[in-house]
């Protein structure tokens, strides 16, 4: 089983996907357990969410834009803004403007 840390709620392939909201305390928990496992593949693309995860987990990583592969068994830990940006630059987002989500994926 592969944990995919995602900066949004992603279905790349047909299947059926379980989704749970946790708390961040959780979402930021998986992710620590998960990477010293080297069971964490990490696709998040904004400096502000690897950020935000790195002051709550202490762990550093490069950003990465690269499409999500899943197989049946394995979970996506989703950071998700609570709304949706203009696409221009501006304010920093704040934590709590993030949900986080545990999705489970299986194949039919």
């Amino acid at each position: 089983m592969t944990f995919h840390l995602t900066n949004s709620a992603v279905m790349p392939r047909q299947g059926v996907y379980r989704c749970r909201e946790i708390t961040p305390k959780e979402f930021y928990d998986i992710v620590q357990t998960t990477y010293h496992e080297n069971s964490l593949k990490t696709y998040i693309g904004y400096t502000q969410n690897r950020d935000l995860i790195r002051k709550n987990t202490g762990l550093n990583f490069p950003l990465s834009r690269a499409e999500t592969s899943l197989e049946s068994g394995d979970v996506i830990l989703a950071m998700v803004l609570k709304y949706r940006t203009d696409g221009i630059k501006g304010p920093e987002i704040a934590p709590n403007d993030f949900q986080f989500f545990y999705i489970t994926f299986k194949m039919n």
